[in-house]
């Protein structure tokens, strides 16, 4: 589940903020740390917050789709208690790649349909919500 090496400088903090992710996943009775979901959250945020910073910035832009699309593809293949146990943050860090390009807005319903499948459907008013209103902003403002 790793990412391909496209761009050294991410590549390797995705793959190393995601690693606990992926051995939860793969390890019956190893969960998930609080701290490990803020590092992610944290590691989104810089990216989409960098591309947001600077739209005329292509590298900024083509970073922050290799961040989604590899996003996609770990949530894709994790499991549903890992998935669930991301499902009350990442949302809400994914949604502002919305606003990057509309490449990466495709791939955040991707990721939004991929959640929704694997997730618990009581958490599911709030991952619409946040996604609603962030997508709806974006809308709104261009």
């Amino acid at each position: 589940m790793k990412m391909e090496n496209r761009d050294p400088s991410l590549l390797p903090r995705f793959n190393h903020v995601t690693s606990s992710f992926v051995k939860a996943s793969t390890n019956e009775g190893v969960d998930v740390s609080s701290d490990a979901i803020l590092s992610f959250v944290d590691f989104l945020d810089s990216v989409s917050d960098a591309a947001l910073a600077a739209p005329d910035d292509m590298g900024s832009a083509t970073r922050a789709l290799e961040v989604v699309k590899a996003t996609h593809e770990l949530v894709n293949g994790l499991n549903e208690e890992v998935v669930d146990a991301l499902s009350l943050d990442l949302p809400k860090a994914i949604v502002k790649f919305v606003g990057v390009s509309e490449e990466c807005s495709k791939i955040v319903d991707q990721i939004i349909d991929c959640l929704c499948e694997k997730c618990n459907p009581r958490d599911m008013l709030s991952i619409f919500c946040e996604y609603s209103f962030v997508h709806e902003d974006d809308i709104l403002n261009k």
